[in-house]
């Protein structure tokens, strides 16, 4: 159940399980082994932290879940950016950037919400000009 039912965590719920299908069989056909953990159970240490603390920071106010979302998709740009540039199977490649094309449009989504709460979101990954680049851009068909 989703603690502030604003309209980009749901829709945003739906497209991350998507991803993770994605990922899952990304692996499958690399015959890559892997654990699914419980929901909110993450094996490196650093994505744990954040996680407790973005929940424990999430419920204080929909202003700031919507914020952390943004900070979530901020650092999945960054992330994938950095993976592309490391990886060479195509496969993967074409997965990644399909995921960061979603983180995208998700950040635009968090971003627009957090305008209409007459708020703001700064960014933590990104640079200002690769977010206002996302931000101030329209919303991408990620699946062509």
């Amino acid at each position: 159940m989703l603690a502030w039912p604003n309209n980009p965590f749901a829709n945003i719920k739906e497209s991350e399980q998507s991803h993770m299908d994605a990922i899952a069989s990304l692996l499958d056909e690399n015959n890559v082994s892997y654990t699914i953990l419980q929901s909110g159970q993450f094996s490196e240490p650093d994505l744990q932290n954040y996680y407790n603390q973005f929940i424990t920071d999430g419920e204080i106010s929909s202003s700031n879940a919507l914020k952390i979302g943004a900070t979530i998709e901020d650092l999945d740009i960054v992330d994938l950016q950095k993976y592309v540039g490391e990886i060479t199977t195509q496969s993967v490649i074409d997965v990644f950037n399909l995921l960061e094309c979603g983180s995208r449009n998700h950040l635009r989504s968090f971003y627009k919400s957090i305008m209409l709460l007459d708020e703001t979101y700064t960014p933590q990954f990104l640079t200002l000009d690769e977010y206002n680049n996302i931000v101030n851009s329209a919303n991408e068909n990620c699946n062509q």
